[in-house]
């Protein structure tokens, strides 16, 4: 009975450390997944980051499924503006950002693939304003651009050829203002990043985004980016990869107008 026993404990004993070996191994062979550093601010409705909180919405959602396709780690810097994230990205310092426009100078220190339309220049104007019917009404207008944004050449050439009167203003809400006093007539500017800005000032309030769109914008793309000085640059063919599949399973649209609250 005693040698029986002694035999149980014996094949229990082995089974368990032959369970915790092959455990072991599997971890040692698994490592562990590169991290890479996504950039990016609060920018509803794409994106919410709270200063106390995590960022989420429909922009987040998707870069965790593009993660996780790619079978990297996602991390988020502190909440950054654009110009900053551009600059970091320079330095390789972080590896991500998402929603650009592309232009050579960009594309120079960045891999850049398209995931969804764009709207690089709407145009805005205060609420008072005759509705524009279409892109030939800013014929001859005080039109004002904001120098940080990215204006391609085919709407500089377009604006050129509806000979409107080129107002310069050095932010967004410097071009908000001058809206605002009247110092121009409509602003051209990126869609989503203008809302937020007027969302922000409740002194902006009267200005609102036009439905006509300027022609050499239909076509736009937003770019999905990935630093080429990046300390994870071997990753850029699996990032691309990964984005083609999770394209090819759900095709995002985040410039959905939002449904309104229910009143009940």
């Amino acid at each position: 009975m005693n040698r029986w026993l002694g035999r149980v404990f014996l094949g229990t004993a082995l089974t368990l450390a032959t369970g915790v070996t092959a455990a072991t191994t599997a971890n040692l062979a698994a490592p562990p997944r590169v991290a890479l550093t996504w950039c990016l601010q609060d920018l509803p409705p794409r994106q919410y980051y709270p200063a106390d909180g995590q960022p989420y919405g429909p922009m987040v959602d998707f870069m965790k499924t593009l993660a996780a396709t790619a079978k990297v780690q996602l991390k988020f810097t502190p909440p950054t503006p654009v110009s900053r994230c551009l600059w970091l990205m320079q330095q390789g310092r972080v590896d991500l950002m998402i929603g650009l426009v592309k232009s050579n100078e960009r594309a120079s220190y960045m891999h850049m693939w398209p995931f969804d339309v764009a709207r690089p220049a709407s145009l805005f104007t205060l609420n008072t304003a005759q509705l524009l019917s279409s892109v030939q009404d800013l014929r001859g207008r005080r039109v004002v651009l904001v120098d940080s944004h990215v204006y391609t050449e085919d709407i500089r050439a377009e604006l050129t050829a509806l000979q409107v009167q080129i107002v310069r203003a050095a932010s967004n809400e410097q071009a908000l203002a001058t809206l605002l006093y009247q110092d121009a007539e409509v602003m051209v500017a990126p869609y989503h990043i203008t809302l937020h800005s007027i969302a922000q000032n409740p002194r902006f309030k009267s200005i609102v985004a036009q439905e006509v769109q300027l022609e050499s914008t239909r076509f736009a793309k937003s770019y999905l980016a990935f630093s080429r000085k990046s300390k994870h640059t071997d990753y850029a063919s699996q990032l691309e990869q990964a984005l083609t599949q999770v394209l090819a399973a759900e095709k995002p649209d985040f410039y959905q107008v939002p449904a309104a609250p229910s009143s009940d």
